[in-house]
C-alpha cells in the first residue's frame, strides 16, 4: 500500500471519528486496534503515563461524540506525514458543548498501520480542555 492511500485512510478515520461516524471508522480499524491517549501523571514530574483503550471501548466512546458536542468535533487536519507503516496527523477541533462552551483543542495523532487498517492510534492533546468538555 502506498503512503498516499494511508494518508487518505488516516484523514477519513479521524474526520469520521470526530463526527461519531462509526459506520466509517469501524472498517478502517484492525481487530486488535488500540487507542493510547498520551498523558502525564500529575504526581510524577517526568514519568509519561498513557491511557489505553481497546477497539470496543474506542468505538463505544465514538458513539457518545454526538452527545458531548452540538455538531461533532469538527476536526481540521492541518498536516499529514507518512513514513512506512506510520502516519502522523496534526489538527485542531472546533466543537461546542451542549451547554455552549467552545472546545478548541490541538491534536497530534500517530497512527500505525497493519495493511490498510489502523492498528494503533496514539493521541496527544490538552487533557484539561477535554476534561472540561466532558464535565460541561
Amino acid at each position: 500500500m502506498n503512503g498516499s492511500t494511508r494518508k487518505d485512510i488516516a484523514r477519513r478515520l479521524l474526520t469520521a471519528a470526530g463526527q461519531g461516524d462509526l459506520a466509517t471508522v469501524e472498517p478502517l480499524t484492525a481487530a486488535d486496534f488500540a487507542l493510547e491517549q498520551m498523558v502525564r501523571d500529575p504526581a510524577a514530574e517526568t514519568a509519561p503515563v498513557g491511557t489505553r483503550y481497546d477497539r470496543a471501548d474506542y468505538l463505544g466512546f465514538l458513539g457518545a461524540v454526538k452527545q458531548l458536542t452540538r455538531t461533532g468535533m469538527n476536526l481540521s487536519l492541518d498536516r499529514v506525514i507518512e513514513d512506512g507503516d506510520d502516519v502522523v496527523v496534526f489538527g485542531t477541533s472546533d466543537a461546542v458543548s451542549p451547554g455552549g462552551w467552545s472546545y478548541r483543542n490541538a491534536y497530534c495523532w500517530h497512527l500505525v498501520f497493519a495493511g490498510d487498517r489502523v492498528r494503533l492510534m496514539r493521541e496527544y492533546f490538552d487533557t484539561a480542555l477535554a476534561a472540561r468538555l466532558l464535565a460541561d
